[in-house]
């Protein structure tokens, strides 16, 4: 006999419009993961975080307070031996718990001023450095068009290249 899963439906601000009952944390995990921007810019200023960021004070309690951390994230984290390893630990954690999670970090930091600011800067010089969505589509057009498809069709929706990139068939 199978069991009926609860549905639940989040708003685009990651609301709970179903089920009022849903914690703060469940939210955050249904919601999916960090955007890649987001990750990629932790992950390059990663050793700095380590050395400045102390994450036992406020920043535990407010992303445990907003929803990005659970009870056992935070008690994981403080049991760890040195600051550096819990804030590697945080590291490790933030890109999984939801597209919030980015926002709610720079929010913790208010202990931080100087961090949150380097954090801000690296994201926004990551958004310049991104393509743009007609970049991409340019690109994929001209890839398309360049290489024939294993049935003669040269480009369109019969290219392998348009069927992988955007999952029409198989390549």
């Amino acid at each position: 006999m199978a069991t009926a899963l609860p549905v639940f439906a989040l708003n685009k601000d990651g609301d709970d419009t179903s089920c009022s009952r849903l914690s703060p944390s469940t939210k955050m995990v249904l919601m999916g993961e960090m955007e890649a921007r987001d990750k990629q810019v932790l992950r390059s200023l990663r050793l700095e975080l380590g050395a400045e960021v102390l994450v036992e004070g406020l920043v535990l309690q407010y992303l445990y307070q907003e929803g990005v951390l659970t009870e056992n994230h935070v008690q994981e984290i403080k049991a760890q031996a040195t600051g550096l390893r819990k804030t590697m630990l945080l590291l490790d954690i933030l890109p999984s718990r939801g597209p919030k999670a980015f926002d709610a970090f720079l929010d913790s930091l208010q202990e931080f001023p100087w961090v949150r600011e380097k954090l801000e800067k690296a994201r926004e010089e990551a958004i310049t450095e991104l393509p743009s969505g007609k970049a991409i589509l340019n690109w994929l057009q001209v890839a398309a068009a360049a290489r024939p498809a294993s049935d003669g069709h040269v480009g369109g929706t019969k290219n392998p290249v348009f069927q992988v990139m955007f999952g029409h068939g198989s390549a």
